[in-house]
């Protein structure tokens, strides 16, 4: 079966090795290096055995496209392989290879115990380790664009109608009332993404009395908590390594998100721009996230995100005749704290 990665030579099947179950196969690898074939080999073994999850993130600068990329992301590593021929076509090379998977829902970062003492199996090892961090890369492109769009994409902004009163100085007052939520494709879109590249899919779901032996132990989890207004999806996924669990943090909680209003002219120019902060949001109470914000930390690597959690509030602002009769129009929308200052 052709494939732009190689050709697979066998139909691929789960068996069971000892304890382990694996996926053996069969393929061939094309590359233009000796060293492009093994790894496009093991790739397209890797899909064959747990299949792929294919996503796009195209970016516009000017109206034109700078970058387009197809991203493929499957959740396995080359557990062993053994090279059964090697022969050049032209300018490329062609490596065939019975080729072992192994799932990478792995909660600890074992990847190969030598059987003899002394004996390293260094290059074994580094075959897992390569394809295994290759995996990891590739569901990191996955969840990265939506991270992304968390300032454009993550909130749902309700405005309410102004209200204008005057002081004790005879000053105008604009009370703007608002309501802030989390937007529900927003995080079908993050649980999606998530749930394909967790290693432990229903983290904390086990029942250790019933099987045995303990619930796997995860390096982080994320738990999306919707009370079931978004039709089934969310729970709790684990990962036996932090990058998504930091991506998500330094996204959504270090950035200090805050509510940033712009008041505009009928002529639709900026007239006024102005920050505004609130604990829920962006968390700048020492970062104590507690229940009562959109996000919740524990132990630094366990993060909820409180999905019907939203806050009603009014921003106020003071006004002179002048500016009160050029105010034509008020917009929100959520940036990072930086932004404030640009």
């Amino acid at each position: 079966m052709p494939n732009p990665l190689g050709i697979i030579l066998t139909v691929g099947q789960w068996i069971y090795n000892g304890t382990e179950k694996t996926y053996y196969i069969e393929v061939a690898g094309r590359g233009a290096t000796p060293d492009a074939a093994r790894l496009n080999g093991f790739r397209l073994a890797v899909e064959q055995a747990v299949g792929s999850v294919i996503a796009s993130e195209t970016e516009v600068n000017r109206a034109r496209i700078t970058r387009d990329e197809i991203i493929s992301y499957a959740s396995g590593f080359v557990d062993k392989y053994e090279i059964t021929k090697t022969e050049t076509q032209g300018n490329e090379y062609q490596i065939n290879m019975k080729v072992w998977i192994r799932r990478s829902t792995i909660a600890n970062r074992l990847l190969n115990e030598s059987k003899a003492a002394g004996n390293l199996e260094g290059a074994k090892a580094a075959v897992q380790l390569s394809t295994l961090q290759y995996e990891r890369e590739q569901g990191d492109k996955l969840v990265i664009p939506v991270l992304n769009d968390f300032f454009r994409r993550g909130f749902n902004i309700e405005l309410k109608p102004a209200q204008i009163t005057f002081d004790a100085n005879r000053q105008a007052v604009i009370s703007i009332p608002f309501r802030l939520t989390w937007n529900r494709e927003y995080l079908n879109s993050l649980w999606e993404a998530l749930r394909a590249t967790a290693q432990d899919p229903r983290a904390g779901s086990c029942v250790s009395a019933f099987i045995g032996r303990p619930c796997a132990q995860n390096a982080g989890t994320v738990l999306i908590s919707t009370g079931g207004f978004m039709g089934g999806n969310g729970g709790r996924l684990g990962f036996s390594d932090t990058d998504k669990i930091k991506g998500i943090l330094s996204v959504m909680v270090y950035s200090q998100p805050a509510v940033q209003l712009t008041v505009r002219t009928s002529q639709n120019q900026v007239m006024h721009q102005e920050c505004f902060n609130w604990s829920e949001l962006d968390h700048i109470d020492s970062y104590n996230v507690r229940p009562g914000h959109f996000i919740d930390i524990s132990g630094n690597n366990n993060v909820s995100i409180n999905g019907n959690f939203g806050i009603e509030s009014t921003i106020k602002l003071n006004s002179g005749p002048d500016q009160l009769a050029q105010a034509d129009q008020v917009e929100l929308k959520i940036v990072p704290k930086k932004q404030c200052f640009t």
